[in-house]
């Protein structure tokens, strides 16, 4: 049976976003918008050539990490069967082939994201072939072999592909579409929270400060492949807004607004409030929260849409 290797190099590392004292090349260096984008646009070109890996394993720098979440979003596969394999950042050729070799043979297809300079010497190892590499090239190796039983030379080199030669805008409304869009398809579809408790037997909303601080909203993100936009919601109230609770199963309503050149729709639940977490779990605590009156919120919120949505929470929460 044959069985495919996917390598990928992670992404450029953006250096003027590193926190302080965090070098080139850190384990910590954050992933360039640049490298984002085109860690998207490989998870893409995966789709329409069908490589849908059953194992993903990737190092443990921020860069490898991230890269490896936006190629298999993109793909349409969610992040939960992502393995950071910490023996991979020190590991030679040698080193690395082993940590493949313990994948289970079920496994037909496997992705793995690393370093430029280890995948090379990867790819020259079981292909006897010399590559030239660039951060978020990728290479698709062909291997009759079990993992098991992988050595130097066992593998062929199938296709090999650098970012940079992709298409610079996404298919829409799937993989196949024609029409062209400035970010993955999913980009579009989005869920969100209306976060609620009582106090004193007064109803109140929590919101939170904006991305860019500019006004107040509620939590909304994008909804992740592998999620529902129920589970979607309530991840993005976790990591927004710090906040755990019970989001409800059918939907208030859906709003749309528009955003990277076309509309976004964004599905909304209310979700009940039982845990607000302290600052320093809060992931996007530089965000700020507050628990407002009905009234106040529905006052601070932008959208329109939103604020009859909060009025009707309120009505069937209150009656």
């Amino acid at each position: 049976m044959s069985r495919k290797l996917i390598l990928l190099c992670q992404g450029k590392g953006d250096s003027s976003a590193s926190p302080s004292g965090v070098r080139k090349g850190d384990l910590s260096q954050p992933l360039s918008d640049k490298g984002k984008r085109n860690a998207q646009r490989v998870g893409v070109w995966m789709a329409q050539h069908y490589l849908a890996p059953h194992e993903i394993v990737c190092s443990p720098t921020e860069r490898a990490v991230v890269t490896t979440e936006k190629a298999t979003k993109a793909l349409g596969l969610g992040v939960h069967n992502l393995r950071i394999n910490h023996n991979l950042l020190n590991a030679d050729v040698k080193g690395l082939t082993k940590e493949l070799s313990a994948l289970p043979d079920s496994s037909d297809q496997v992705l793995l994201v690393a370093r430029k300079k280890d995948i090379e010497a990867l790819l020259h190892y079981l292909t006897g072939q010399h590559e030239k590499m660039q951060a978020t090239s990728l290479a698709v190796l062909s291997l009759d072999k079990k993992w098991s039983k992988m050595k130097q030379g066992c593998a062929e080199l199938s296709d090999i592909l650098h970012a940079p030669e992709l298409p610079i805008d996404f298919p829409f409304p799937d993989i196949q579409g024609r029409e062209r869009r400035a970010r993955p398809a999913y980009y579009y579809q989005q869920s969100s929270v209306i976060p609620y408790r009582f106090k004193n037997k007064q109803l109140e909303f929590l919101l939170i400060g904006s991305s860019n601080q500019q006004h107040l909203v509620v939590p909304k993100g994008i909804l992740e492949p592998g999620l529902t936009a129920q589970d979607s919601a309530a991840k993005e109230a976790y990591y927004e807004a710090g906040i755990e609770g019970r989001v409800a199963d059918d939907a208030i309503g859906v709003y749309e607004y528009e955003k990277w050149d076309a509309t976004c729709q964004v599905t909304v639940f209310a979700m009940e409030v039982l845990r607000v977490m302290a600052k320093k779990e809060w992931h996007e605590s530089h965000r700020g929260r507050d628990w407002y009156s009905v009234k106040q919120a529905m006052k601070k919120v932008n959208e329109p849409a939103l604020v009859s949505m909060m009025e009707q929470l309120s009505e069937s929460l209150t009656k």
